[in-house]
């Protein structure tokens, strides 16, 4: 699994009395969340995500590392 490291990130001058501070998060790695938009949102069953990756339709990384 990659991860980007460290982010570092620069506090904010103005502060927001009704506001809460909150600590940052990284953002998804790529392919995340694919085999759940998947099932989710189109649907598909398991067997047809494993048919799109055996087909290549995700890219290069292993769906495994990022489901």
């Amino acid at each position: 699994m990659l991860a980007a490291g460290s982010v570092p990130n620069i506090e904010s001058p103005i502060h927001l009395g009704l506001t809460p501070v909150v600590d940052p998060i990284a953002a998804p790695r790529l392919g995340e969340h694919t085999k759940e938009v998947l099932r989710k949102t189109l649907g598909y069953d398991d067997a047809r995500i494993a048919a799109l990756m055996q087909a290549g339709a995700f890219g290069t990384v292993a769906m495994a590392e990022v489901s």
